[in-house]
């Protein structure tokens, strides 16, 4: 929501998706009342996404892939690389943790690196390493990456990646 009406004050056409319809209510009433032309959709960006092959030039993932669990999060890097056009830019901001479960966050299952809530993983949490391993293996290079702390120490990676030209 947010980030999607400051990019496109700044002259970007946007287009945002989300698997919670509420996120999407809330940011197509915002959007009304700002008058904004950013385009939300409803979608599960591991699956099937309304768009073609190839049609952007930058995609921007702002706390997702945390958020995707398991097998899931091949599909969802797979579609990041899939419409992507060649030599553009997947941007991601992600929560990580690099330790060995004694600072871990409330509900960190060491074994899966997952919080779970009840009986469900709700977010994943991955060493740094490990997502950056994750990103390449879907086809791109890491340009850039780094971890920082927020004020209660949780741990949030980072990165710049390029989809290859072709040549």
């Amino acid at each position: 929501g947010n980030l999607s009406f400051w990019l496109e004050s700044k002259g970007y056409e946007v287009y945002a998706a989300d698997v919670a319809a509420e996120a999407i209510d809330w940011a197509r009433d915002e959007a009304n009342k700002r008058g904004s032309s950013v385009r939300f959709t409803v979608s599960d960006a591991s699956g099937t996404m309304p768009y073609a092959n190839e049609s952007f030039h930058l995609i921007m993932d702002n706390h997702a892939l945390h958020c995707i669990i398991g097998k899931d999060r091949a599909g969802y890097l797979q579609n990041i690389y899939k419409y992507l056009k060649p030599g553009t830019h997947y941007i991601v901001s992600t929560m990580s943790y690099e330790g060995d479960g004694n600072d871990a966050p409330p509900g960190f299952d060491p074994h899966s690196r997952c919080i779970v809530r009840g009986k469900v993983a709700t977010r994943y949490l991955g060493t740094a390493k490990s997502i950056l391993t994750e990103i390449a293996s879907a086809g791109f290079s890491i340009l850039h990456n780094r971890v920082e702390r927020d004020n209660e120490g949780n741990a949030e990676l980072f990165v710049i990646a390029q989809k290859p030209h072709i040549n």
